[in-house]
């Protein structure tokens, strides 16, 4: 209910239920439900609900059936998730569903046309020719998705039609039992604990061994510490013990150790002092770090790009009409994302860096931002125009190239339109 990380707050009346203590009969009773939640937001939900020695009861949310693992790859490659690949080829129908969580839907985009690539004709049931709809053993699931689109995962994952991998944002899972779920793979990491715990707990509801994997892409923007710390020591420590001893006080480990993490099977001894059991198939590549270019940055240029970024906010300011809203909703430049260019102008020699890390979310502004830091520091090679409106252009929402049906993407584009102009 209060906000967080800078954010508004996701449920702003929740922080304020405690009032209606103060107007109640004494005694009445109040009883405070939550699906997940850290050891940290339940003592601020007990505080906002003012909630004297409340009585706690909670359900471990360790899934000792789920194997957990951790893998780092670089930023923007996808051979990862070849297995999947390999997977649908092979059983196609018949596999288990797999889940492919990612953290925008501009990843949602690049992760499906990467698959859909690989798989060419085979995307299809035995083939299809003609390329129908309902055989496609693929899928995208976010909030901008088409409802019909949404209808065919959902029925999918219960087991009613043929898609057999779903790419998604957060926007598929809240409230929603899927029991047949395999594997859940977050291609880049989450925000923070709390949403790590969600996405596994969507994996093996059937009670059969299933998996979690993380693919760290080194995207760390809106990523908290607790969550980076778990990316930069899953090789020295027991991943569940780390992730849920934020959850309880004694988290406990998986015996044998191959069935726990990534760690525990480093050092499974489960076989007379050995561990026989192989890597699974999706930790089966070689880690590969995010290279980090950097440049030396002093107080004297970071106050100097300081300067020039709010001159290029005042700009913006003073040719917008703002009436009743707040500067940053109007210019779409908001005091954060200057705070965070200065915070990692280090590391800023490309457009790619600025779209992947910082709060930016109109092109002109990260050409900006890049202009900038090429008059301050003179060591990026800019050519804006040439090369940069091509590689980032506006993202299709709606993936109109999702299927190879034209009648059914015209269709749906008509449908899509119709709605927009409905709901103006």
């Amino acid at each position: 209910g209060e906000a967080s990380k800078g954010d508004s707050p996701f449920r702003e009346c929740f922080s304020k239920l405690g009032e209606l203590r103060s107007i109640v009969k004494e005694g009445t009773p109040f009883l405070a439900l939550t699906a997940s939640a850290d050891l940290r937001s339940r003592h601020r939900v007990t505080r906002i609900l003012h909630m004297d020695k409340p009585v706690n009861i909670t359900a471990s949310p360790n899934k000792t059936n789920i194997r957990l693992g951790v893998c780092q790859v670089a930023r923007n490659n996808m051979s990862c998730l070849d297995w999947i690949v390999e997977e649908v080829k092979d059983k196609g129908t018949s596999m288990q569903p797999i889940l492919i969580y990612c953290p925008t839907m501009k990843t949602v985009g690049k992760v499906f046309g990467y698959l859909k690539a690989e798989l060419q004709s085979q995307a299809w049931v035995d083939g299809d020719p003609e390329h129908k709809i309902n055989n496609l053993l693929i899928g995208i699931f976010h909030s901008k998705t088409l409802p019909q689109n949404k209808d065919r995962v959902l029925s999918s994952l219960k087991g009613e039609d043929n898609c057999r991998v779903v790419v998604a944002t957060t926007a598929l899972g809240m409230g929603l039992n899927f029991p047949n779920v395999s594997h859940i793979v977050m291609f880049g990491a989450p925000g923070d604990l709390e949403a790590v715990v969600q996405q596994v707990g969507r994996a093996g509801r059937n009670g059969q061994q299933a998996h979690a994997i993380i693919y760290n892409t080194g995207h760390y923007f809106k990523v908290d510490k607790d969550l980076k710390e778990l990316l930069s020591v899953f090789k020295k420590t027991c991943i569940r013990k780390f992730l849920y001893g934020h959850f309880e006080t004694e988290p406990s480990h998986v015996e044998p150790g191959h069935q726990c993490c990534t760690f525990c099977h480093t050092v499974c001894s489960c076989s007379s002092g050995t561990c026989t059991e192989p890597t699974p198939n999706y930790e089966q590549i070689t880690d590969q770090p995010v290279s980090v270019i950097s440049r030396q940055v002093d107080e004297k240029n970071r106050s100097f790009i300081a300067d020039l970024l709010n001159d290029y906010r005042s700009s913006l300011i003073k040719s917008s009409t703002h009436l009743y809203t707040s500067h940053a909703a109007c210019t779409g430049f908001s005091t954060e994302l200057v705070d965070s260019v200065l915070a990692n102008c280090e590391h800023i020699f490309d457009l790619s860096y600025i779209m992947d890390n910082l709060p930016v979310f109109q092109l002109d502004h990260a050409k900006e931002i890049l202009y900038i830091i090429a008059d301050v520091f003179g060591d990026v090679d800019v050519d804006v125009q040439s090369d940069l409106d091509e590689s980032f252009s506006d993202s299709d929402l709606y993936f109109s190239n999702y299927f190879d049906c034209d009648d059914f993407v015209d269709d749906a584009q008509r449908s899509h339109v119709s709605t927009s102009e409905s709901d103006q």
